[in-house]
């Protein structure tokens, strides 16, 4: 998954990914953005200009996108990895 999509997010854009990786975890197609295939310009630039062409729902899109960063923290994700990490080494202990 890609920090600047994560970034863009949080910074309330409405975003436009491929959808490959982690990409369509992240990105609710319709709702915080819109998810393309890879390689595919046309549908990426079908997407931005369907995002163009409704204010509204590019603002309310780049909400939602703000509100599902939040679970992509620096700190978040550090302590789930942390956790992730301590459940690993009890079970290979036990």
């Amino acid at each position: 998954m890609g920090r600047a999509l994560v970034e863009a997010m949080a910074s309330g854009l409405p975003v436009v990914a491929t959808n490959v990786g982690g990409m369509p975890d992240l990105v609710e197609e319709g709702v915080s953005g819109y998810l393309v295939l890879a390689a595919a310009p046309d549908a990426l630039a079908a997407a931005v200009s369907r995002m163009l062409k409704d204010r509204g729902r590019l603002r309310s899109m780049g909400e939602r996108s703000r509100e599902k960063s939040a679970a992509y923290t620096v700190e978040r994700m550090n302590n789930q990895l942390s956790h992730l990490y301590r459940d690993l080494v009890r079970e290979r202990v036990a």
